[in-house]
């Protein structure tokens, strides 16, 4: 593994989820460039982080604190769950990961704001939740908005900087496009509502 640089691109983890409700996912990590001399298929430095998991579905890294967050859908109660475990933890004496949020509805999708310590949720059932980083503080936002798959977060000052103005609630950006979308609720709604605001 390479040693991390400042700007903390020099590493991916990716999860595989095995097949449904078998207790077979997996979470690995790699450098993003193939070592000299190997191929994808024959690559050395992946490193397998955790195993049987019950369905590991969505990633996020929190690369400041050395911190990973996914979502798992298989079967409670390890699935139906956000998870958080540290990035580096030496081989042979990582933790189990700790579970920060549960009863979800088949939890697929999440998205983590760093810069104000919390974390929104999607799931199959059409729900989605903020939560602060360490899992408290959970809300239900949004409930029945048919079957999602996943979502995003970005936040207003980042749009400025990379767009020249604030985005207006019904664009949703896609590469280096805005684009609009239907999702002006709720878009809306994660750029304005805290887990904590009542």
């Amino acid at each position: 593994m390479c040693s991390l640089c400042c700007c903390r691109l020099c590493e991916r983890a990716r999860t595989q989820k095995g097949n449904e409700k078998a207790g077979q996912g997996r979470i690995f990590r790699a450098n993003l460039e193939i070592p000299k001399g190997q191929t994808p298929a024959n690559r050395k430095d992946i490193e397998l982080l955790f195993d049987g998991l019950p369905e590991p579905i969505d990633l996020e890294l929190d690369l400041s604190n050395r911190m990973m967050y996914w979502t798992d859908r298989g079967d409670p109660p390890s699935g139906n769950t956000v998870n958080r475990a540290p990035m580096d933890a030496p081989p042979g004496k990582r933790k189990d990961p700790e579970i920060i949020v549960t009863h979800l509805k088949e939890g697929v999708g999440l998205a983590l704001d760093l810069k104000g310590g919390r974390m929104f949720i999607a799931d199959l059932d059409g729900s989605v939740y903020g939560a602060n980083l360490d899992g408290s503080n959970k809300k239900e936002l949004l409930f029945f908005e048919g079957n999602l798959t996943g979502i995003a977060y970005t936040d207003k000052e980042a749009n400025k900087k990379l767009y020249g103005k604030e985005l207006g609630a019904k664009e949703i950006v896609t590469g280096d496009q805005p684009v609009v979308s239907a999702a002006e609720p709720l878009v809306s709604l994660l750029n304005e509502t805290s887990p904590d605001r009542k």
